[in-house]
């Protein structure tokens, strides 16, 4: 979906109209089927106001959840060049990027909305209670389609082979279209147990004990000490979990852990 907007739209070269994929949602809605979409905030020439009026969309047509991503930019594509060449304007800043997270959030959430997950606000209960990252990263993600890359079950976490014809050709002849694996240390997994706030999930520090045969506190003290003085999370004796002001700055947080020293 990306966006409502048909002059965003038109930028990033989607071909139909805002109202063709509103008609879209509409029919599916109609045959009983959930619906969840994607809106990108922060796309080239985007206002706030412009996501404020997408936002306000997706809650009229009472989609079961929106997922909200920051736009990224990635290095080589059409996009890139398109900014490079001074074709469309450059996002905005980290600054006005953040106030567009704040401003979906609040209103989603007084729509009835809750987030949960790396970037969904959901109103349905499924979204929440089965949540497939609800394990991580103990359980296990399935992924399907080329290139994909978020497959992994307990340590071992993998990659589809990038080329689609040759993963429907791995697929036809029954053999698994995994291109890369890699299997996590100890140090990893403690890493990855911490960055569960960034799909908003606490930390069950009696867990992480029993796993590691040490706190989080003792492993990542430093990093623990420093977030918590920041108010972006807060530790009691069971758990570790976002605050509000976290929730916005979780990326941020889950980087802190990903790149810390592990004390072991």
């Amino acid at each position: 979906m990306q966006t409502f907007n048909n002059e965003l739209r038109r930028k990033l070269a989607i071909q139909d109209s805002g109202e063709h994929a509103e008609e879209i949602i509409k029919r599916a809605r109609e045959l009983g089927l959930y619906v969840c979409i994607d809106l990108i905030y922060n796309l080239p020439g985007q206002t706030i106001d412009m996501w404020r009026s997408d936002v306000k969309k997706a809650i009229e047509l009472n989609l079961e959840g929106v997922d909200c991503y920051p736009l990224e930019v990635y290095p080589g594509t059409i996009l890139d060049m398109q900014i490079k060449r001074g074709e469309v304007p450059p996002p905005a800043d980290w600054k006005t990027e953040a106030l567009m997270y704040i401003e979906a959030l609040e209103l989603f959430t007084n729509a009835g909305y809750v987030p949960v997950g790396h970037d969904r606000f959901t109103r349905v209960r499924e979204h929440v209670e089965e949540s497939c990252v609800n394990g991580w990263p103990w359980a296990g993600i399935l992924t399907t389609g080329a290139g994909c890359f978020m497959g992994y079950l307990d340590r071992y976490s993998y990659q589809n082979v990038d080329n689609p014809y040759e993963y429907i050709r791995r697929v036809g002849d029954g053999i698994f279209p995994i291109g890369k694996i890699h299997k996590s240390t100890v140090e990893d997994m403690m890493k990855k147990v911490m960055e569960r706030l960034y799909i908003r999930l606490p930390i069950d520090k009696e867990e992480f004990k029993e796993k590691f045969g040490k706190t989080p506190e003792e492993v990542f003290p430093e990093e623990i000490k420093r977030l918590k003085a920041k108010g972006l999370i807060e530790v009691t004796d069971k758990e570790i979990r976002l605050t509000k002001l976290g929730d916005i700055w979780r990326i941020n947080i889950a980087w802190e852990f990903a790149n810390a020293r592990v004390k072991v």
